[in-house]
């Protein structure tokens, strides 16, 4: 769409020169401004209609399909990915958690109204959701080593 108005902008100008070096600048003026209103037009056309249609709000199952469209698509990304990194290769990888010794946490009784312990393992992610979730605060902060969770590298043809 944009390329034909480009097209139909760059036969104006070449009409307008060329009867500009014809007529003298009297004539090119009067067509110049013929051409200026016919060339808005469209573009008013277009700005109507969007406009018109502005004030329209979707439906609740045009929000239903929206978000199962949006859902589905962002569903076969995270799978796609999961598979390009391996991450269930061949069972997702036990990782261990606890509260670290560093200066990375607030004030205890702004996160927990009991005893703060957040040791789990990822094997068992259940009382790990658990704990998180009964946080007055659900913030993480992932700590570890340098390269503490990468997995060693393979060859494909080994």
């Amino acid at each position: 769409m944009a390329g034909l108005g480009l097209l139909v902008l760059g036969g104006c100008g070449t009409v307008l020169v060329a009867l500009l070096i014809k007529r003298g600048a009297v004539a090119t003026a009067h067509v110049a401004a013929i051409m200026g209103v016919m060339l808005g037009f469209p573009a008013l056309a277009v700005r109507l209609c969007r406009w018109a249609h502005q004030g329209r709000e979707a439906t609740a199952d045009q929000v239903r399909q929206a978000r199962e469209s949006l859902a589905g698509w962002v569903r076969h990304q995270w799978r796609h990915e999961a598979l390009a990194r391996s991450l269930g290769d061949p069972q997702p990888m036990p990782v261990q958690w606890r509260l670290t010794g560093h200066a990375v946490m607030d004030r205890a009784r702004l996160i927990t109204a009991g005893q703060l312990s957040f040791t789990a393992s990822s094997d068992r992610i259940g009382p790990l959701t658990e704990e998180f979730r009964g946080l007055l605060r659900r913030r993480l902060v992932i700590l570890g080593a340098l390269g503490r969770g990468r997995r060693p590298w393979r060859c494909s043809c080994c």
